[in-house]
């Protein structure tokens, strides 16, 4: 297969010293696939594809940004850090483009590689930042926040980039670290794409990590899991006994905290276990900015060391105030152990009718050794088994943890005769025990509204057993991406159904985010029922 070469000119910090470091695009074409090229979508593309890809990251934890839009990237088998992917089709007139992240700048041109900070690049390229300032390190995860990606080496080092100071208003960026305490938010991009470490305070090395928009939380080499980070009402999902717990009495709006440095998270009756790796979540990120009904505040749900499940929050009365913290057990059956845990997002809801109303909450699932999913509302016991049907699964993923909550705050189409627990039930991409088949689950509609179960569609055009599964998608856009058992490479699917549990979208579309994404430049599809949903395989063609 012949490859296309990317040769980088790098300069150093000295302006008289230049490197020139050539890159190999992993599974670049040596001719990318056009519109008229036979067999373009799936297995018979002409080119190998993306193979042993170690990591995806997702688009980014804020709801209400088209996934599409946004940028992501991979760890290639070698270990280095690529970044990209971004499609402007659909893009909101009216949205801000994530900026400062892509790891080196884009330059203008009439390719789609280089189309302005603005427009859409299909290709995901090496990070440039990451080449020059970690030069002899190798990558095994990447995350991505709104504005920023956060990386793991190897050799135990985390790493970040990106302007967020546009998460929540423009305040401090304190996830960002030590090294972003210096960063405003009228500095340029040479100043917020410098890669920036997230420092072990013992030197221990780094090895799992689960970063939000606000807070981080990352393992060691010895099993102990530390903190970072800040923002509104961060102190109940900051466990350390270095951040001093409210006084008895006050309000939940008064518990914020903030540390750039990671603090060890010594409040929790059981540690969380580290992952083998990054895709097998053992804990979930929290919205600071959303006041659980009940409780007054967030709460953390993680994987114990154990195989228990646990939830740390505070006790808080609506009248008298802040009581205590504790970590809940959350029960599963006897003998069940978690493998996996993740989490969505619930939005508020109110009515002024006699019918169920709500606050800001989460709801969290969890794969059984039983091979069943369990989920849990609000970090409180205990977990219920989800209907499924007879299928037992190895892994799944929650498709869009911000489902249910729409930009301008809605959500809906809401069943008012339900609970919340009952009917915001997240759509669910599941993988059986053996790797097939492939399953989505979606909440069952009946006459456009919402049932309190889900319902079943097996794909029929994912023909090949799975090894890993990566969410890269939201409500509206995007894909979820598999791997591959049979052969190693990575695909990504659009699962979107409709509420007649079909794949959803209209025929005759002229353009797909997924396949440009997938196959690295802006390909058009006319009236293809079999291909236009996928899987497609990842190529990473150089547009």
């Amino acid at each position: 297969m012949k490859t296309r070469i990317l040769l980088f000119i790098v300069f150093c910090q000295s302006l008289l010293a230049t490197a020139q470091i050539t890159v190999t695009l992993p599974g670049a074409c040596a001719t990318c696939p056009n519109s008229s090229t036979p067999n373009v979508l799936g297995e018979l593309a002409p080119c190998n594809g993306l193979s042993n890809v170690r990591d995806f990251s997702a688009f980014g934890y804020k709801y209400g940004n088209p996934a599409g839009s946004m940028i992501s990237g991979f760890i290639s088998n070698e270990g280095r850090v690529y970044v990209g992917w971004f499609s402007q089709e659909g893009f909101p007139a009216s949205s801000t483009n994530e900026i400062c992240i892509n790891g080196w700048e884009r330059l203008s041109s009439n390719t789609g590689l280089y189309s302005g900070s603005g427009s859409s690049m299909h290709t995901a390229l090496p990070a440039r930042n990451v080449l020059v300032d970690a030069p002899s390190q190798t990558f095994k995860a990447i995350q991505k926040i709104t504005n920023g990606f956060f990386i793991l080496s190897d050799q135990g080092k985390i790493y970040n980039w990106g302007r967020m100071f546009f998460n929540y208003g423009g305040g401090t960026v304190y996830i960002g670290g030590p090294a972003s305490s210096t960063l405003n938010a009228q500095q340029d991009c040479s100043a917020h794409q410098k890669l920036r470490e997230i420092p072990h305070p013992d030197g221990k090395l780094w090895k799992a990590m689960q970063v939000g928009d606000d807070v981080g939380y990352a393992a060691d080499e010895d099993g102990n899991w530390w903190c970072w980070g800040g923002g509104f009402a961060a102190k109940v999902v900051m466990p350390s006994r270095s951040i001093p717990l409210p006084s008895v009495g006050s309000s939940w709006y008064a518990v914020s905290a903030s540390t750039y440095t990671p603090v060890k998270m010594d409040r929790l009756r059981v540690q969380p276990r580290v992952p083998q790796s990054d895709d097998q979540q053992t804990i979930v990120v929290p919205r600071l900015a959303q006041r659980i009904s009940g409780s007054g505040s967030e709460f953390l749900s993680y994987i114990g060391v154990d195989g228990n499940v646990y939830s740390y929050q505070y006790k808080y009365d609506q009248n008298k105030g802040f009581l205590s913290d504790t970590t809940l057990q959350i029960t599963l059956p006897d003998t069940v152990k978690a493998v996996k845990i993740q989490r969505g997002y619930a939005g508020s809801y109110a009515t002024t009718i006699n019918a169920p109303s709500w606050d800001y909450g989460t709801i969290d699932y969890v794969l059984g050794t039983d091979g069943n999913i369990y989920k849990f509302v609000d970090g409180l016991p205990p977990a219920v088994k989800v209907d499924l049907g007879t299928y037992k699964f190895q892994d799944f993923i929650v498709r869009d943890p911000w489902q249910f909550l729409a930009p301008n705050g809605t959500v809906g189409p809401i069943n008012s005769a339900l609970s919340r627990s009952d009917q915001l039930l997240y759509s669910l991409d599941l993988v059986v025990q053996g790797g097939a088949p492939f399953i989505s689950a979606t909440r069952a509609m009946l006459s456009g509204v919402p049932q309190a179960r889900y319902t079943l569609y097996v794909w029929p055009t994912v023909d090949f057993k799975i090894s890993k599964i990566w969410p890269c998608s939201d409500t509206d856009t995007g894909f979820t991406i598999l791997k591959s058992a049979d052969n190693n490479h990575s695909y990504a699917i659009n699962t979107r159904l409709s509420d007649a549990l079909e794949p959803y979208g209209s025929l005759g579309s002229t353009y797909n985010k997924s396949i440009n994404i997938s196959l690295g430049t802006l390909w058009f599809y006319y009236n293809n029922a079999s291909n236009a949903y996928g899987p497609y395989k990842l190529i990473n063609c150089q547009n």
